[in-house]
């Protein structure tokens, strides 16, 4: 999002703030069935042996595994690239420019993440909010606008400059989309008829591209959000508003709900991996759980969820605005990216049929502002990150491999004034 981007994002949420094995698969979205279909090397040298930089002993399933790049996107892409693993596609997202939010970063950009690795793809973040989004253009006032656009028009332009970059979509070089925000939830009038209108424009292309059902990011609250019964109510009308998830399945393949918990929910003294585990699976996946105890007028949403929902993860240091990791050390935040890695292959080993089939997503935007920033204490942060996710893909006790070669001591770490946050436990229930 760009550092200035963050800081309006953080702004939007104030209102809710106080080896070679087994290689069986996961069922596919429709991009990947796109990408058998084209014999693409990649997946199909997966598809018959499952080996790897990977320390992990085998792969039992693959994962999609988004990552937000919100700075530093390229750094990012090498740092995976160097801890990959053939049990993962990862897909890094490129900002658009920041002085015009509809122009995408030039060729060289997605070339250099492309040529990584044939699991790495390069994925162009369409942005629809700030004030020089895709909405903007529409609508205006934007430095580009002109009357009489459309939405179904402006997804439709986006792909077409996609498509002039020469971004492969059926290789999944696909987009994301950033972001459905607080207007969304909160059903202000015509706007989730806007961004249905503009992700079928994303979705079908321009005359003979093909469709590309791509990601979208869901804005939501943090994790120390100590009054939540406003946020789930906004959430029951949503999920039981049919229509717009009906509409939404048809387009996207990938839903990342942006669910950056804040360390000081994190670093309780005294608490078991399991214990920290649970805590932050309840904050990750309170939206598929609170669709799963919906009426019949949340099945939509329900089966939306269950095919494409990802929760997109706080790998974010140091920033202030991202969950206040800018409290931690470096070595204290590499250890709270591997317990969340951690806590998502738990969820991903007991709901297998539920929530995306475990896919994993991770905000990155380390903040060279911050006083705490170093070179060094972002790469030990990539560098666990790289390594947990692809060490907790494989055969066995997999997900305990996330913490690394120290066990469950490379998942703990104190924080001074760290607290549960029970408001999560509420989302089991519709009630």
């Amino acid at each position: 999002m760009g550092t200035r981007e963050e800081v309006e994002m953080g702004a939007a949420r104030s209102a809710w703030q106080a080896g070679r094995g087994d290689c069986s698969r996961v069922p596919l979205p429709r991009r990947f069935l796109a990408l058998v279909l084209a014999g693409v090397a990649a997946v199909l040298v997966a598809a018959t042996a499952c080996g790897g930089s990977s320390s992990a002993s085998g792969c039992s399933k693959r994962v999609d595994t988004i990552f937000w790049g919100g700075t530093q996107w390229l750094e990012l892409a090498n740092g995976l690239a160097a801890e990959w693993s053939d049990c993962v596609e990862y897909y890094v997202t490129i900002p658009p420019k920041d002085a015009d939010r509809t122009v995408l970063r030039g060729r060289r950009d997605f070339k250099k993440i492309r040529a990584l690795d044939p699991h790495i793809h390069p994925v162009a973040e369409i942005r629809f909010t700030s004030e020089t989004g895709w909405r903007a253009w529409v609508v205006g006032p934007h430095p580009d606008w002109a009357p009489g656009r459309t939405f179904y028009g402006a997804g439709v332009e986006a792909r077409r400059r996609m498509d002039r970059l020469g971004l492969d979509v059926a290789a999944g070089e696909t987009w994301a989309l950033n972001e459905l925000d607080e207007t969304i939830l909160e059903d202000v009038p015509g706007r989730r008829e806007e961004v249905l209108e503009f992700v079928r424009g994303l979705n079908e292309g321009g005359p003979g591209m093909p469709e590309a059902a791509g990601i979208v990011f869901n804005i939501g609250p943090f994790s120390d959000l100590r009054d939540a019964a406003s946020y789930k109510a906004g959430l029951q009308e949503w999920l039981t508003d049919g229509e717009f998830w009906s509409d939404l399945e048809e387009h996207v393949d990938i839903f990342a709900d942006e669910v950056y918990a804040t360390p000081v929910n994190w670093g309780i003294p005294g608490t078991s991996l399991e214990d920290r585990a649970k805590l932050l699976n309840e904050f990750f996946y309170r939206l598929p759980t609170l669709a799963e105890a919906g009426p019949d007028a949340a099945e939509p949403a329900r089966a939306f969820l269950r095919r494409t929902f990802v929760p997109l993860v706080n790998a974010s240091w140091p920033h202030e605005g991202l969950g206040q990791t800018n409290r931690i050390s470096a070595e204290t935040m590499s250890r709270f990216v591997s317990t969340q890695v951690y806590a998502m292959r738990v969820y991903a080993d007991a709901n297998t049929t539920a929530a995306g089939h475990g896919g994993m997503g991770f905000a990155w935007a380390p903040n060279p502002a911050e006083p705490s920033y170093t070179e060094d204490g972002r790469d030990l942060v990539l560098q666990r990150l790289a390594s947990a996710v692809a060490d907790s893909l494989g055969d066995g006790d997999a997900a305990s491999r996330a913490c690394g070669a120290d066990g469950d001591a490379s998942c703990s770490g104190d924080v001074e004034g760290a607290v549960a946050n029970d408001v999560w436990k509420a989302f089991t229930s519709w009630d």
